[in-house]
C-alpha cells in the first residue's frame, strides 16, 4: 500500500499550492481520513498479530507508536525554529515567523504552555483548531468556529499539520481497548460516530471545518472502518482467490485517486459526505486487504510508502524554504516535489531506519 501512502501525501501537499500539472487527487482532507483507515487497518492488525504473548504490553505498543511519530516530528521541528532564526537575522529583525508571532501576540502563562506543550508533544494538537486567541488577555478559549477571528491559533504552530498526529494518538490510545473486540461491539461504535457526524451536521449546523474532519468523536469510525478491513484480510488468508482480484483493487483505487478531483460531487444535503467520498472510503476498506496481501513484499512499494509520513510532516517547511531561495528554479513546482521527496528520503534513511531497528529490537522473539 506503499504507493497508495505516497499518493495521499502528495495530495496534502498539493492542496497546500504545491499542485503538479494542475493534479491535486483527493485533496488534503479526503487524504487524511484515508489515513485514518489505514491506520485503524494497521493498528488492528499489528495489536491482534504482534503485540500479543510475550509482547502483550500496552506499555511497549504506545511508546513503540511514540518513536515512530516523534524522531521525524522533533527532527522537523527543529529545523521550523532555526528557519526562524536564519529569517530573522537574513532580515535584519523584519521577520522571526512562528517565535516573532508568540512575542507579537503575548500569549497568557496557561495558553504558552498549551501551546508549547502541543508543539513539543504533539498530544493536545487536534485541540488547536477548536481554539480562538483573546488579544486582550492572551487567554486561548473554545469557539465553534474560529475563522472569525482576527488572530488564528494556528499560527502558534510551528507544525500546523501535525493537528491530524493529535487525532492518531488519541486512537493510539484507546486501540488497546477496542481492535481486539468483537465486530459488533466495533459496528455500535462507529454507527454512534456516524450519527453524532450527522447531528452536528444537520442539527447544529456544524457543516465547517474543523468539525467536517478534525472532531476525534466523529473521526473514530474512520479508524474503525479499518478493523472491518483488518477482518477481510483475516478471512482472506484462510480462503482460496483468484489473486487477480489484487489487480482488479490496485487499478481501481488508485484510477480513482488519480481522477477523484474530477469526478462531480454529487451530495444528498443531509449527509456530511457527497457520494463519491462515501465511495471513496468503502473502496478504500474493501481494498486494502487486496493491496497488502499483493504489495507486502513489494520493496519499491515499502519504499515509497516509507516516504509518505516524512513528506508529510515536513512538507510545508520545505515548501517556504523553496520559496525563499533566491533562485527562481525552485519557485517550480515539479522541483519542489524533487526537492520535498529527497528531503523524505534523507529523513527516512538517517532518522527512521536507525529508530526502527530500535523499536523492532524491543520485541521478544
Amino acid at each position: 500500500m506503499g504507493l497508495l501512502r505516497l499518493l495521499l501525501a502528495l495530495s496534502v501537499v498539493a492542496s497546500h499550492g504545491n499542485a503538479i500539472f494542475t493534479l491535486e487527487m483527493v485533496g488534503r482532507q479526503i487524504s487524511v481520513q484515508t489515513f485514518f483507515i489505514l491506520s485503524g487497518f494497521y493498528i488492528t492488525m499489528i495489536l491482534n498479530e504482534k503485540y500479543v504473548g510475550k509482547n502483550k504490553s500496552y506499555l511497549l505498543f504506545i511508546s513503540n507508536r511514540l518513536l515512530r511519530l516523534y524522531p521525524v516530528y522533533w527532527c522537523i521541528l527543529l529545523l521550523e525554529l532555526l528557519s526562524c532564526f536564519i529569517i530573522y537575522f537574513k532580515s535584519n529583525g523584519l521577520e522571526f515567523h512562528t517565535i516573532g508571532f508568540y512575542l507579537e501576540n503575548k500569549p497568557s502563562i496557561l495558553s504558552l504552555i498549551f501551546l508549547v506543550f502541543s508543539n513539543i508533544f504533539i498530544f493536545l494538537k487536534d485541540l488547536v483548531p477548536f481554539l480562538a486567541f483573546d488579544n486582550s488577555s492572551g487567554s486561548l478559549f473554545f469557539t465553534i468556529n474560529n475563522a472569525i477571528y482576527l488572530t488564528k491559533v494556528d499560527s502558534f504552530q510551528a507544525i500546523p499539520q501535525g493537528w491530524s498526529l493529535g487525532v492518531e494518538l488519541m486512537f493510539y490510545l484507546i486501540a488497546p481497548f477496542l481492535v481486539t473486540k468483537k465486530p459488533r461491539i466495533i459496528l455500535v461504535i462507529i454507527c454512534t460516530s456516524l450519527v453524532l457526524r450527522c447531528y452536528l451536521y444537520n442539527v447544529l449546523h456544524l457543516q465547517f471545518d474543523p468539525w467536517l474532519n478534525r472532531f476525534f468523536p466523529t473521526e473514530i469510525a474512520l479508524f474503525l472502518s479499518g478493523y472491518f478491513s483488518y477482518q477481510l484480510y483475516k478471512y482472506l488468508k484462510n480462503i482460496k482467490y483468484n489473486q487477480k482480484i489484487n489487480l482488479f483493487f490496485y487499478i481501481i483505487i488508485f484510477i480513482f485517486t488519480f481522477l477523484y478531483q474530477w469526478i462531480p460531487a454529487y451530495k444528498c444535503s443531509l449527509l456530511p459526505f457527497s457520494f463519491k467520498e462515501i465511495i471513496y472510503f468503502f473502496t478504500i476498506i474493501i481494498g486494502i486487504p487486496f493491496l497488502f496481501n499483493s504489495l507486502k513484499s513489494n520493496n519499491l512499494d515499502i519504499t515509497m510508502g516509507n516516504l509518505s509520513y516524512p513528506i508529510y510532516i515536513s512538507h510545508i517547511l520545505i515548501i517556504n524554504i523553496c520559496n525563499v531561495i533566491p533562485f527562481e528554479l525552485f519557485k517550480n513546482n515539479i522541483v519542489k516535489t524533487f526537492v520535498l521527496l529527497v528531503s523524505a528520503y534523507l529523513l527516512h534513511q538517517l532518522v527512521e531506519i536507525p529508530v526502527e531497528k530500535f523499536r523492532q529490537s524491543r520485541l521478544k522473539i
